[in-house]
């Protein structure tokens, strides 16, 4: 954020206080979800919606963090973990789904070869 942007945040933790600022930002990631529901879900093309909210979120984690005294260097400690796990996950589930398609691949061709098919 900027340092114009980063006055406006403490502004608002100061002026509206932590414990509403917490509430709005619970508020906004309920907006969030309503609209990313209304797309996937409905099919809603509300992508412009999506953009505000996402902006809407961002401005209230920066002020979560503020409010919380957390450190850029702390979530990017939990953020390289918690994406090195995802990659062994997304890992996992891509040899799960190509021996998936392999013994597909040889049930088919089973069949074709015993001509049931």
């Amino acid at each position: 954020m900027t340092p114009e942007q980063n006055k406006t945040i403490h502004r608002a933790i100061s002026t509206f206080g932590g414990r509403n600022q917490t509430m709005q930002t619970i508020e906004e990631l309920m907006e969030l979800q309503h609209a990313l529901f209304e797309n996937v879900h409905r099919g809603t093309d509300n992508r412009q919606n999506i953009v505000e909210e996402v902006s809407d979120v961002e401005i209230m984690l920066a002020q979560i963090k503020q409010i919380y005294g957390i450190k850029e260097d702390e979530i990017s400690k939990i953020k390289d973990y918690k994406l090195g796990r995802l990659n062994t996950t997304i890992d996992k589930f891509v040899a799960k789904q190509k021996v998936a398609s392999q013994q597909k691949a040889i049930q088919i061709d089973r069949i074709t070869s015993n001509g049931l098919a």
